[in-house]
């Protein structure tokens, strides 16, 4: 039994989510931008040779620990958009973890 609300009785739950997850998408790759940035001179620059790889590192970081500690990343907590399992719950760590390695 789920928990969630049903997208044909109650679509009010699911208007607009596409463009708010596109929204919370190009913010949170501009926040990862941010943390990109700041790490490249404590890697001594070294990662301007590996940027493809730092950039999915510290995303996949970031968007591990936000969900973790809040069901969402902090852009989609922005535009309203939080992931829940299957019974309603909140996320907890090992979910966003398992989920960001599968989309990987």
């Amino acid at each position: 039994m789920t928990h969630l609300p049903d997208p044909i009785t109650q679509s009010a739950f699911y208007e607009n989510v596409p463009a708010k997850r596109l929204f919370a998408w190009v913010l949170d790759e501009v926040i990862i931008l941010g943390i990109c940035l700041i790490v490249l001179p404590f890697a001594g620059f070294l990662g301007i040779f590996f940027w493809p790889l730092m950039w999915l590192l510290d995303g996949f970081a970031y968007r591990t620990i936000t969900i973790a500690n809040g069901s969402a990343t902090w852009r989609m907590r922005l535009v309203s958009i939080e992931l829940h399992n299957p019974t309603g719950a909140r996320l907890d760590l090992t979910k966003p973890h398992f989920a960001r390695l599968v989309i990987l």
